[in-house]
């Protein structure tokens, strides 16, 4: 379920991301659709450091909780 989650953010920081970002270079610098596309474009590559920085926490996790425990000191 969280990887589900996980990648329908991703795929969402994509398309919100990318768009923006093509639209930065068709857009005049001084309008406000500009200002737009650039808010875009940080919101979406914000999403997708956020997943990517989620997930590689999610699969230390474990790895972290074994070490507690004392299981995996051998």
């Amino acid at each position: 379920m969280l990887t589900d989650a996980l990648r329908g953010f991703l795929q969402a920081g994509i398309l919100i991301g990318g768009c923006g970002l093509v639209m930065l270079f068709m857009l005049p610098r001084d309008s406000a659709e500009f200002v737009l596309s650039l808010c875009s474009a940080l919101m979406g590559g914000f999403l997708v450091v956020a997943v990517i920085l989620l997930k590689v926490w999610a699969n230390r996790l474990p790895r972290m909780q074994e070490d507690k425990d004392g299981d995996d000191l051998g």
